[in-house]
């Protein structure tokens, strides 16, 4: 028996990730045409989210009633890489099809009509009632969608690709209790 290098293994997780993210995508790409734009490194991305939501749903319905998962900046819930022409899942559909445990809530921000009633469509076939899908900027609308509750965990993604999140709005989750994922451009 050959022993795997630590690249190796690294090649090997990759490519069974990949094809998770490329299988889970299937259900969902033909609900509407509109995908939004990414490259290769998206994919990488994905799977580092795909691996925290993984070990959060693992240990924070331990001790919190509910988990919710939010995402910022959701996009149409799937993304064309342009270089290899591919469609996989997006970060708000990242969080049901990896979850150990699901969330009992998601809520998606996205201000961009059109990828807002792809998101919807994608997430009512999907989630049924348990998305809430909101199409305005997450920084005017943060509020209303954060839970009364203490007894509910938050797990938030913020996929920048500048500023689009605002510094008063890192700081109004940070009141509640909330894991915030910010991925820097």
């Amino acid at each position: 028996m050959t022993r795997k290098t630590g690249r190796q293994v690294f090649i090997d997780w990759t490519s069974e990730k990949t094809k998770a993210l490329l299988e889970a995508s299937k259900s969902l790409i033909p609900i509407s045409d509109v995908h939004y734009p990414g490259h290769t490194w998206s994919i990488v991305k994905l799977l580092i989210l795909s691996g925290w939501v993984y070990v959060y749903t693992m240990i924070i319905p331990k001790h919190f009633k509910e988990c919710w998962y939010i995402d910022l900046l959701a996009g149409s819930g799937t993304t064309h890489v342009k270089e290899t022409g591919d469609v996989v899942i997006g970060s708000p559909f990242i969080a049901h099809f990896f979850a150990y445990n699901q969330f009992t809530k998601y809520i998606y921000f996205e201000k961009n009509r059109r990828r807002c009633e792809a998101l919807r469509r994608r997430a009512l076939k999907l989630m049924e009632s348990k998305a809430v899908v909101i199409n305005e900027d997450c920084n005017k609308a943060i509020c209303e969608a954060l839970p009364r509750k203490r007894k509910v965990h938050s797990l938030v993604f913020v996929d920048n690709e500048g500023f689009d999140v605002y510094w008063s709005t890192i700081s109004t989750l940070l009141r509640y209790n909330t894991d915030i994922l910010v991925a820097f451009p």
